[in-house]
C-alpha cells in the first residue's frame, strides 16, 4: 500500500503527479516554471503588440484630423513644428508671390514720385484753406468804416452844438465830444487788428508760394519719372495738378489785393481819425 505523496506539482503540459524529492520531481519542476516564465512573457509581448497597434490608430486618426504636431506636444509650444510637406509647401508659396524677374524698376521711381506729388498737393491744398480761414480782412475794413463814419457824425453834431454861441449847448457838445473820441479809439483798436492780421496773412502766402513751387518741382520729377515707362502705375492726374496750382495761383492774388486795399483803407483811416479828434477837442475848448 502507497503510502501518503508530499510536495506534489502538477505539469501544466502532461499534468502527471510527481514527487519532487526525486530526480523525476526536480526535472519535472524545472520544466514547469520555464514554461510558465515563456508563457508570461508570450503574454507581455502579445499586450505590448495590441497597445502598439491602438497607439499608431490614434496617431493616424489625429493626422488625419489636423491634430498637433508631436513635436510641438513636446516642446511644450502652442505653435506646430512644421514637417517636412510643410516646409516645401511654404517655399513654394514663396517662389510664387516673387516679383517677376520681368517687372520694370522704374515703374517703383514712379510711385515714389506720386507719392511725393500727393503729398506736396495735400500741403497745398492746406495752405490754401488758412489763407481762407485767416483773412477776415473784410470784416474788419466794415468795422473800420463803421468807426470812421461814426466819428465823422458825431463832430458834425458837436459842430452844430457849440455853434452858433446863441443856440450853443456844452451839455450836448460835450456829449458829441465824447462819441468822437470813443469812435476814434474803436478805429485805432481795428487798425491795430488789421495790422496784425495783415501780417498773419504775409507768412500765409509765404507758406503758400512754397507749398505751390513744391508741387510744380514734384510734378516735374513725376513727369521725368513716367519717360521711357511702358506700363506705368496709377498716378495723379496732370489735370489735376494743374488746377490746383492755378486756384493757388488765383488765392494769392486775390489776397494779396485784399491785403493792398485794406492797408491803403487802414492809412487813410488813421489820418482821418487824427483829423477829427483833434477837430472835436478844439471845438469843446474853444466852446465850452
Amino acid at each position: 500500500m502507497t503510502g501518503p505523496v508530499i510536495n506534489r506539482v502538477t505539469d501544466p503540459v502532461t499534468d502527471p503527479v510527481t514527487d519532487l524529492t526525486g530526480p523525476d520531481g526536480i526535472r519535472a519542476a524545472r520544466r514547469t516554471t520555464l514554461r510558465r516564465t515563456t508563457l508570461r512573457r508570450a503574454t507581455v509581448a502579445l499586450t505590448l503588440a495590441a497597445a502598439s497597434v491602438g497607439l499608431a490608430g490614434c496617431a493616424g486618426d489625429a493626422g488625419a484630423s489636423g491634430g498637433t504636431d508631436v513635436g510641438a506636444t513636446r516642446l511644450g509650444s502652442a505653435t506646430p513644428v512644421p514637417s517636412a510637406s510643410t516646409a516645401t509647401s511654404g517655399a513654394s508659396t514663396v517662389a510664387t508671390t516673387s516679383a517677376p524677374a520681368t517687372a520694370d524698376p522704374r515703374a517703383a521711381k514712379v510711385t515714389a514720385a506720386n507719392t511725393a506729388l500727393t503729398t506736396s498737393l495735400y500741403t497745398l491744398v492746406e495752405a490754401m484753406k488758412k489763407v481762407q480761414t485767416d483773412n477776415t480782412l473784410s470784416d474788419l475794413r466794415g468795422q473800420l468804416g463803421t468807426a470812421a463814419t461814426g466819428a465823422r457824425d458825431a463832430l458834425a453834431r458837436e459842430r452844430k452844438a457849440a455853434y452858433p454861441s446863441e443856440t450853443r449847448s456844452c451839455t450836448s457838445v460835450r456829449t458829441y465830444a465824447s462819441r468822437v473820441a470813443g469812435f476814434v479809439e474803436t478805429g485805432t483798436r481795428v487798425r491795430g487788428s488789421i495790422a496784425s492780421r495783415i501780417g498773419l496773412l504775409e507768412s500765409d502766402l509765404a507758406a503758400l508760394k512754397t507749398a505751390q513751387d513744391a508741387v510744380t518741382t514734384r510734378r516735374d520729377a513725376l513727369a521725368a519719372a513716367l519717360k521711357g515707362v511702358s506700363n506705368p502705375p496709377s498716378t495723379v492726374s496732370p489735370a489735376d495738378v494743374t488746377a490746383a496750382l492755378e486756384q493757388a495761383t488765383t488765392r494769392r492774388s486775390d489776397v494779396a489785393g485784399t491785403i493792398a486795399t485794406v492797408g491803403v483803407a487802414s492809412s487813410e483811416a488813421r489820418t482821418a481819425f487824427a483829423k477829427n479828434l483833434s477837430s472835436s477837442r478844439t471845438i469843446l475848448y474853444d466852446a465850452c
